[in-house]
């Protein structure tokens, strides 16, 4: 099963928090803009507990790789374009892939 997990560009949607019930885990995505450097990233809590932090949009990737998360969690994939400040969501896009298929 896949979902696409909701973006939205522009200055206005910098700093974002999106919740989705991915499989048996309701997560809360605090999406964020660095200005500095240029690029999208997201810190993942689930009931309040940091599961990761700064975790940086640059396709094609699971964002989750390397965190010993896929296995309970799936796959969270972020693909299309390089993530600028005003196409996220637009021209890319964030899904969850489940460990069910």
């Amino acid at each position: 099963m896949n979902l696409v997990i909701p973006v939205l560009q522009g200055i206005d949607n910098s700093h974002q928090v999106v919740s989705a019930l991915l499989g048996d885990h309701f997560l809360e995505f605090q999406i964020n803009w660095n200005t500095r450097f240029e690029y999208w990233s997201c810190d993942i809590y689930e009931s309040g507990v940091a599961l990761a932090l700064s975790l940086v949009f640059n396709p094609p990737t699971n964002i989750l790789n390397g965190l010993n998360l896929t296995e309970e969690y799936g796959q969270i994939v972020f693909m299309g374009d390089v993530a600028t400040l005003d196409n996220l969501g637009l021209s890319n896009s964030l899904v969850w892939v489940s460990n069910d298929g």
